[in-house]
């Protein structure tokens, strides 16, 4: 997945990561929200599940986040191809 870059994080409610697709066609990426307390606890979200992203051949598109709660401040974000 070395042909899919990380362009921008915007830290905030909700979350924004821009990523771009280095490839000359288009792809469909699954990515799968974690998101933690300050001191590392998990936190669950209701509907928690992984999402679809189209992102344009030599495009950009945007992963859109919405903490489940006040006390998630860390975020991870588990992005694959989708098979």
């Amino acid at each position: 997945m070395d042909d899919l870059v990380c362009v921008s994080v915007e830290i905030g409610s909700p979350v924004r990561v821009v990523v771009r697709n280095e490839r000359g066609d288009d792809r469909t990426i699954v990515w799968f929200p974690r998101w933690r307390t300050n001191d590392g606890y998990s936190i669950k979200s209701p509907g928690e599940k992984a999402r679809e992203l189209l992102v344009p051949a030599k495009g950009e598109a945007a992963i859109v986040a919405q903490p489940p709660s006040a006390e998630a401040k860390q975020f991870e974000c588990l992005i694959g191809d989708k098979p």
